[in-house]
Formats: structure tokens, C-alpha cells, sequence
């Protein structure tokens, strides 16, 4: 898994053994789940997402899932191999990863 800081695995691991366990809703399979539920909704990141963009100023079409598209399109504008992306981000199939770059596999 490719990651933005050194230090981004050992965190992940430590919020995985240390301070997930803790949670109330600690036997979900989700990786972040809420202090309400099982796990944290789309909704709720959308619009915490959309509360911080406003309070900082960038533009209102910036959306949480803009993460995901900037993420994969700098991992193909870095020259990685088209199926490690799409191994990276998830998607069954190389033509939904084309959506998010207006790559096309051939």
C-alpha cells in the first residue's frame, strides 16, 4: 500500500490494536466505526468534509471523494502501472479506474 507519510502504517496499526479495541463498537469489521454505530457513513464524511472546506476556503465543488479521483490520478500521472492503481483503490474492474483519470486501457 503505497502512503503519503513514512509513518502512515505504523499509526494505522497502532489505531488498529491499541485504540480501536476500545470502542464501544470494537467487533465491527469496519476499519473507523462510530461512537453512535458500527461504523461511519458516507453522509456523515461528506459532510464533515464539506464543514472544513468551507471553513478553509477552497472551492464549494471539492468534494471528500475528490480525495479519491486527486489520489488516483497522481498515481497514474506518476507513471504506476494501471492494475497496481486499481489494486490500490479497489475497483473490480480497469475501466472504472479509467473513469476517475480519462485513462483508457487497452
Amino acid at each position: 500500500m503505497l502512503t503519503v507519510w513514512h509513518w502512515t502504517p505504523g499509526t494505522i496499526e497502532e489505531w488498529i490494536s491499541e485504540v480501536r479495541p476500545g470502542m464501544r463498537h470494537s467487533p465491527s469489521r469496519a476499519l473507523w466505526p462510530s461512537e453512535r454505530g458500527p461504523r461511519i457513513g458516507l453522509q456523515r464524511l461528506d459532510s464533515r468534509f464539506a464543514a472544513y472546506r468551507d471553513a478553509i476556503g477552497p472551492d464549494p465543488a471539492l468534494e471528500f471523494h475528490s480525495l479519491r479521483r486527486s489520489y488516483i490520478t497522481h498515481l497514474i500521472e506518476d507513471g504506476h502501472d494501471p492494475l497496481f492503481v486499481q489494486h490500490q483503490v479497489g475497483p473490480d474492474h480497469a475501466s472504472t479506474t479509467a473513469i476517475y483519470t480519462r485513462f483508457r486501457s487497452v
